[in-house]
């Protein structure tokens, strides 16, 4: 464990707000369960600071802090144990830190990957469509679009139309801020002319022409019929060249328009206010249905918590009801307390004292989804010092919060990311993405399983390599300090029609020059994640397709039954890993004789001439 310099706090308690007295005699204010929050100063990056109570059992330096007691990662047993399946080194020339990555995986298996500086395009198996060579200068190559300064894409893979959605920010402290939204002309984009592009300004809410608003950090979900994009907005000051948030934005787009490249049918909130307060709400993140189902037709639900203030203890979800061609169309407002949470003041990694240290972000909601009428979503709190994971579940009909937490004190767990790992929409299986750093570990991605419990262990995706080193060579002038750059969000996705999920997130390279010539930067990873039948699809056993004899021995025949030959265009078996074993693309019939193979379990992958496919598992014996 680190060495902590220790500030002792006693607690006053009084009917209504909570004040703790620090040893150096300065009077902090602590949110109390009413919802009002003082926004008070964040203590020194170079001065450690405990709160005893937001702390976990422990003892820091002889002194022993009681709450709810934290457990080890390995005394966590009840979820799974995650396994790695295919997993690849994607997006991996730039400048730009942090990453900020977004990914997709089509029902297909397309991937399309986004970050600050470009789009990557891959298959499954991370072959590489169109790598390195699609910055945000290509990608809009034939939009018409003036670009600035790209940033903060989202992409999300649209189950109803077998589409991706990309949007990103451009135009940052302009007047001309805005947000390019894209919709794919197919399945399987791979340049800009299979994309359909649209520029939507800084809304007339935000637009002075005294006064300079623009967008930041962008949150995006789809129902059957619409896609919803959420915005910060702040104001910027040249005189002081610092900007101050003064609002938010929510954009209603119907989709279909967006796919066939037609003018689209949008409408939009701005200023969505707190629940029964005259504050303006931060991070507002709308939420997909867990599979996307075609039962989440009207509106949208949405959620946040305080991610403006150093310390809180309050949630907030919001439901649109209602879809743009209804008049009536409105939005309910909720609110709950849970225990608090306060901001991390910086991660340390192996040898990265003063300005190697890594800043560890805000409190904001990363990522969630809707399902069954809950809420699930994933943000970090400080916990004693260090990044800890908190997993809230918020159900909507009683307004009431389950709520658990992983992390141990020797580790930041930074920037989660969440999706459902279920077969169906009510059981609450779900996987989360993170990135992870210590005074052990170089910037690494992970992810862990909560099933009515966690997994033994923290699954080491991609391993960091050495130091995160990148300040030295980039300026941010809207920066208040020198601290590195790790990220502001990672990305996970359930691949619709497998019992999987894919993720990417970025990890420390070390100093051997990637391909953009740039040392001790952040690479992403991309990995499929599951358990021991990652990767077999949920449509297995259909009655398409009667396989036989199943197990299979050895070196001989698979036989199976359909009148839907001629509708077949390619079949392939697989290994668990992902690896091709066989392929046939001519001559399809009723039978496959089938290589020599090591015994276990295989996937048989039969795709049709429209490109949609199912898989079988098969026991070679």
């Amino acid at each position: 464990m680190r060495k902590m310099n220790l500030l002792v706090v006693v607690l006053y308690l009084t009917s209504s707000t909570m004040f703790a007295q620090s040893n150096d005699n300065e009077l902090i204010i602590i949110p109390s369960s009413s919802g009002q929050v003082t926004e008070v100063e964040k203590p020194s990056k170079d001065e450690p600071y405990y709160y005893g109570f937001d702390m976990d059992s422990v003892n820091i330096e002889g002194q022993t802090w009681s709450g709810n007691p934290v457990l080890p990662e390995n005394q966590y047993k009840a979820g799974i144990s995650v396994n790695v399946n295919r997993n690849f080194g994607a997006n991996n020339m730039g400048f730009t830190v942090p990453p900020d990555n977004s990914m997709a995986i089509s029902n297909g298996g397309f991937i399309i990957s986004a970050d600050n500086n470009k789009v990557d395009y891959y298959n499954e198996n991370g072959d590489s469509t169109r790598q390195f060579t699609n910055p945000y200068t290509n990608f809009y190559t034939f939009s018409g679009f003036t670009l600035d300064n790209v940033f903060d894409p989202r992409v999300i893979y649209d189950r109803y139309s077998d589409r991706f959605i990309l949007v990103t920010i451009d135009h940052r402290k302009d007047t001309t801020s805005c947000l390019y939204v894209s919709f794919s002309k197919n399945n399987t984009p791979s340049d800009s002319l299979q994309w359909n592009h649209y520029k939507l300004p800084i809304d007339n809410t935000h637009y002075d022409l005294d006064k300079v608003f623009w967008y930041d950090y962008i949150n995006i979900a789809v129902n059957k019929t619409e896609l919803y994009i959420t915005s910060n907005v702040f104001e910027y000051f040249s005189s002081t060249d610092n900007s101050t948030f003064t609002g938010n934005a929510l954009w209603r787009i119907e989709k279909q328009n967006g796919y066939d490249s037609l003018a689209l049918n949008c409408k939009k909130n701005s200023d969505i206010l707190k629940p029964n307060s005259s504050e303006k709400m931060i991070t507002l993140v709308p939420l997909s249905e867990s599979l996307q189902s075609d039962s989440y037709d009207d509106g949208c639900v949405l959620v946040a918590n305080n991610s403006r203030y150093v310390y809180s203890d309050s949630l907030y979800w919001f439901r649109l009801t209602g879809n743009i061609s209804n008049s009536s169309s409105s939005i309910e407002s909720h609110y709950l307390t849970t225990t608090q949470y306060q901001i991390i003041p910086y991660a340390s990694q192996p040898g990265g004292l003063g300005t190697d240290r890594i800043r560890g972000g805000d409190c904001r909601i990363n990522s969630g989804f809707i399902q069954n009428g809950k809420i699930h979503s994933v943000y970090v709190r400080n916990h004693a010092d260090w990044g800890q994971i908190v997993y809230s579940v918020i159900d909507t009909t009683t307004n009431t919060e389950n709520r658990n937490t992983w992390g141990v004190l020797d580790k930041n767990y930074l920037y989660p990311s969440i999706a459902s790992f279920s077969n169906d929409t009510i059981t609450e299986d779900v996987m989360i993405a993170f990135l992870r750093v210590g005074p052990t570990e170089y910037p690494q991605v992970c992810a862990v399983n909560y099933n009515n419990g966690w997994s033994p262990n923290s699954t080491i995706i991609q391993n960091g390599v050495d130091l995160l080193n990148r300040e030295n060579e980039i300026s941010y002038p809207w920066d208040s300090d020198s601290l590195e750059r790790l990220g502001d969000y990672t990305s996970i996705q359930r691949r619709y029609n497998q019992k999987a999920c894919w993720l990417a997130g970025s990890y420390a390279f070390g100093s051997a020059p990637d391909l953009g010539g740039v040392s001790y930067g952040l690479r992403t990873w991309i990995a499929e994640i599951g358990d021991t039948d990652v990767g077999v699809s949920e449509i297995e056993n259909s009655s398409s397709f009667q396989i036989y004899p199943n197990p299979v021995k050895n070196g001989t025949t698979i036989y199976f039954t359909s009148e839907k030959y001629s509708i077949i265009n390619q079949i392939e078996i697989l290994d668990l890993t992902g690896k091709l074993i066989y392929k046939r693309t001519n001559n399809i019939n009723s039978k496959i004789d089938l290589p020599i193979m090591t015994k276990g379990m295989y996937i048989l992958k039969i795709t049709t001439k429209n490109n949609n496919y199912e898989t079988y598992k098969i026991l070679v014996d």
